[in-house]
């Protein structure tokens, strides 16, 4: 009897979908079509936007989830994290619809899914379920540092390694049977690794200027964490940077640049570019930068936002400098 599969997707240009898809065609095929059922797709961004909290969320899908002999769950990693609301969405999925079940975390990253996978396969261990694979999609970025609107080196490598890594995963899937053991739970997150992997370690908070606001509100509609809302006096958009996704949708939306990281509202910066997998071609790459071409756009912003931090990191190099001269002169003379 072949095994029903449902897959939630995180996506929002289109890129984590087509690993999605590549996903559900391996499972249909695998086995000559005789192990999977044709997988079941959901989005979570519009799961998401109809629904405001993680539990109102949980409780949509629970039926489908505990109807489902297997589970793919998958997003982006911005800045080497995956997003909260869907981290969110799992510990709020009541444990026995999960209980026993195989479970797939696929991500879409620019450079690195970081700890991501650790952090959701937590949650998951949690609730009973065994992570049987994971798949991870590496397209480049077109925004290393958050600053520049620079182009970094794009190709299409990476949906060459996860096809193999998705064609691997329902091979395992197929011969998966459940172990005598629990889940193996990872040890929790921490607040260090809250900051040092994330938007929060690399991002000031997000702050509207109100002299500039026209009150459009299309930070609000397009914001895909739901991390905007409304203020009741004033009509003002309010972020909640504590959702926030850094993912820059409402700073290149905004037609008055109204919005953005404190201390750069109004600035000219493009930030939001991810590629879509169709903009990718074999053998072909975006726009190089050299690592001197980074820095020097880099480093004048960093300074601008990090006035006292730049000034640290100038004395500290300095010092360094000082010392290492020295022990040189001690070492040589």
């Amino acid at each position: 009897m072949s095994k029903s599969v449902a897959i939630f997707t995180y996506s929002l240009t289109g890129t984590t979908q087509h690993l999605a898809n590549t996903i559900a065609q391996e499972l249909e095929t695998v086995g000559g079509g005789q192990v999977f059922e044709k997988p079941e797709q959901y989005s979570l961004v519009d799961l998401f936007k109809q629904q405001s909290t993680p539990e109102a969320a949980a409780r949509t899908t629970s039926s489908t989830i505990a109807r489902s002999s297997v589970i793919g769950i998958g997003g982006l990693a911005w800045y080497w994290k995956e997003p909260p609301m869907v981290r969110d969405w799992i510990s709020q999925i009541p444990a026995h619809c999960l209980a026993g079940k195989p479970v797939f975390l696929f991500i879409s990253a620019g450079s690195s899914a970081g700890k991501a996978f650790d952090r959701l396969e937590h949650e998951i261990a949690l609730k009973g379920a065994y992570v049987v694979g994971t798949v991870t999609q590496v397209v480049g970025t077109s925004n290393f540092f958050m600053y520049t609107s620079k182009r970094l080196l794009i190709s299409n490598t990476g949906f060459e390694a996860a096809h193999k890594e998705a064609h691997d995963l329902a091979e395992a899937l197929a011969v998966w049977s459940k172990p005598s053991h629990p889940p193996v739970v990872k040890g929790p997150r921490d607040a260090v690794d809250d900051m040092v992997s994330g938007c929060k370690g690399f991002m000031m908070p997000i702050t509207v200027d109100k002299s500039r606001c026209s009150k459009c509100l299309l930070c609000v509609k397009g914001c895909p964490a739901n991390c905007i809302d409304v203020e009741d006096v004033g009509g003002y958009p309010r972020v909640d940077f504590a959702k926030c996704l850094a993912c820059c949708r409402c700073m290149n939306r905004c037609p008055s640049r109204a919005i953005g990281p404190q201390g750069l509202v109004g600035t000219s910066h493009e930030f939001y570019g991810t590629f879509k997998p169709s903009q990718i071609q074999p053998g072909k790459t975006k726009e190089f930068i050299r690592p001197w071409q980074l820095l020097r756009s880099a480093i004048p912003t960093f300074v601008r936002m990090y006035p006292k931090k730049a000034l640290i990191v100038v004395i500290s190099l300095l010092v360094g400098l000082f010392a290492m001269m020295f022990v040189l002169k001690k070492l040589l003379f």
